[in-house]
């Protein structure tokens, strides 16, 4: 009998146990590769909506900054201040003849309101969430309560009337 198929056994072996060990633990077995830690979504930020003395037209990176987040399939707003969405569009008659009303009544409820206006033509992505069909569409926010929407050119006066009982 050769020793050389015996040896070359052995050797094998050592070298096999040689790859395996971690120097560290002394031990044969693989060193795990570590693990990401699990991706756990951050809770809405809430935070003060600046009440500014005028409207405020906002682009759709603005909006999901300040206003409202979107997570694919529901969305939560970021305010601890009334707020009114404006859903427009510069080619929409009502939609004009409600900007200057909204503009009267931001500058009037400055410190307790926070007025958006959001163009339904360069931020459709904001519109669909929101399912707006039809403009004008204003959607009045309340802190901790659910948001009411109404469609089409309110009266100036039916306007105050949504706000003050938003404040």
């Amino acid at each position: 009998m050769t020793w050389k198929p015996f040896a070359t056994l052995i050797c094998s072996a050592l070298l096999a146990a040689a790859c395996n060990s971690n120097p560290n633990t002394g031990t044969t077995e693989p060193t795990p590769a570590p693990q990401p830690a699990p991706e756990e979504k951050p809770a809405p930020t809430v935070k003060e909506i600046p009440s500014y003395s005028t409207v405020q037209v906002v682009t759709e990176e603005r909006f999901w900054d300040e206003v409202c987040e979107w997570d694919g399939s529901r969305y939560g707003f970021k305010t601890r201040t009334p707020a009114v969405i404006d859903f427009y569009a510069d080619w929409c008659g009502p939609c004009g003849k409600i900007s200057p009303y909204l503009a009267e009544f931001a500058e009037k409820y400055a410190g307790q309101l926070a007025i958006y206006k959001v163009n339904v033509d360069k931020c459709p992505n904001v519109a669909q969430v929101f399912k707006v069909e039809s403009i004008p569409t204003l959607i009045f926010l309340k802190p901790n309560e659910q948001p009411m929407m109404l469609v089409g050119a309110p009266e100036k006066a039916d306007l105050e009337e949504k706000i003050k009982a938003l404040l």
